[in-house]
């Protein structure tokens, strides 16, 4: 511990050495970190981040950091995490109000739902693009109580990470089962 540092000074504690301008800055670097650090998560697929959506992920991230810093720095006061927890905050709700009034705004910040499946039939390239492994999307159609891709007219990736499924009214005549079978499992042969 620093010698010049006296514990429980509550001016340094709270505002710090830096002249007050300072805490504008903090304003602004909340701010690029935040738009930067959004960027890079909806690059990511979605199933990285099963249940959050992107805006969720990232305001746990940046709210963890956050509080984080002025606890274990003694160089970065209480202030300053105040002010970008606060931040963090605002900027959702507001992120949140404006997307509900401008919807293409809301495609910008929230993916839209991506069809994975078209009338029984698995879009590999989609599957490619969103970084989903086939047994994956196989598993979660089983979640779904389906037992044959023929039985699916639609699926789609939801920004959370799920996986919704339309089944036909009718289904046509049923193909292939995705339901493993016991012997794929055990090792053993079947006849």
């Amino acid at each position: 511990m620093n010698p010049d540092i006296v514990p429980f000074d509550l001016h340094r504690m709270f505002i710090g050495e830096v002249p007050p301008l300072f805490l504008a800055e903090i304003v602004v670097r909340t701010l690029i970190i935040y738009a930067y650090a959004l960027s890079i998560i909806r690059i990511l697929s979605k199933r990285g981040m099963p249940e959050l959506t992107p805006l969720e992920y990232l305001l746990i991230v940046a709210m963890g950091s956050a509080a984080g810093d002025p606890m274990f720095h003694t160089d970065v006061p209480l202030l300053y995490g105040m002010i970008v927890l606060t931040l963090l905050i605002v900027m959702r709700r507001g992120i949140i109000y404006i997307t509900q009034r401008v919807e293409p705004l809301e495609h910008l910040v929230e993916a839209p739902p991506v069809m994975i499946v078209d009338h029984g039939r698995i879009l590999r390239d989609v599957l490619r693009h969103e970084e989903i492994e086939m047994g994956s999307l196989l598993a979660e159609l089983r979640h779904n109580g389906v037992r044959h891709l023929s039985e699916v007219e639609f699926a789609y990736l939801e920004p959370d990470g799920k996986v919704s499924v339309f089944r036909y009214d009718d289904p046509p005549e049923l193909a292939e089962t995705i339901i493993p079978h016991h012997d794929d499992y055990c090792g053993e042969q079947t006849a």
